[in-house]
């Protein structure tokens, strides 16, 4: 008989595929204006030593937040003043948000979803000529799918509400920091990636407002899950929680 799939073996198939996301990434062109001027603006970043303000033609350029700014810096000053080199981590954050695909999938239907999730989106023209193209655009997308990934790792597995204790806390502060990074790459659009759905979701669970009234009173992150949110009050979104134990 075959052997199962498990979250390990599919994790390592993911893997071997994401090079593609490389494949002759600097041979081509820039094929847009954006790319050429991000690609500038890392330079001179470089060349005045100056990582908070960006300059194009040495002019102030304040049009957009400044972190896909510093992946073209950071990609020119590793592998050269090239379109390897600042296309680089462009297709890094591609790879990324592959892999998160992948995790929220095994997540909540299984390794096999993961491995379709993100072999899905991996074949995807579009997905991946923006992947590997130099915009603001991937960047704000990998921080909004990992934003969400840690929602749901803090959205409690078993009676589909909250949990509480130091493991909520972290993918909690996870949450917020990745919703914060994802402001300095391309500013309020991450809400609408990790902010609305999560929004939707939880008024559709019909547990927004008992959340909120949570979150805004003092001492409740510790307090012990009632019984009113111990139970799901349905089966839209609930996850096995013996399948997390296995990927820990």
């Amino acid at each position: 008989s075959s052997r199962p799939l498990t979250v390990r073996r599919a994790r390592w198939l993911v893997l071997l595929a994401l090079p593609f996301l490389y494949l002759r990434l600097g041979e081509l062109a820039f094929v847009e204006p954006t790319e050429g001027r991000y690609a500038e603006i890392g330079r001179e970043m470089l060349e005045r030593g100056d990582w908070v303000t960006p300059h194009l033609n040495y002019q102030r350029h304040l049009e957009k937040p400044p972190f896909a700014y510093w992946m073209a810096a950071l990609g020119i000053r590793w592998f050269g003043a090239d379109n390897f080199g600042a296309r680089f981590f462009a297709a890094t954050f591609g790879a990324a948000l592959v892999w998160i695909a992948f995790e929220i999938a095994a997540l909540l239907y299984g390794p096999l979803a993961g491995l379709l999730a993100a072999l899905v989106l991996l074949a995807q023209i579009l997905f991946f000529v923006i992947a590997r193209s130099l915009s603001a655009d991937v960047f704000v997308t990998a921080w909004g799918a990992a934003a969400i990934y840690c929602f749901l790792r803090w959205y409690i597995v078993a009676s589909g509400s909250f949990a509480e204790g130091r493991d909520a806390r972290r993918w909690r502060w996870g949450y917020y920091a990745c919703l914060g990074v994802g402001m300095l790459a391309k500013g309020p659009v991450v809400f609408l990636h990790a902010v609305l759905p999560v929004v939707v979701f939880l008024a559709v669970r019909r547990e927004f407002e008992d959340r909120l009234a949570q979150d805004l009173t003092v001492g409740h992150h510790d307090r012990q899950i009632g019984p009113d949110l111990a139970q799901p009050r349905d089966r839209l979104f609930v996850i096995d929680s013996r399948r997390l134990e296995q990927r820990q």
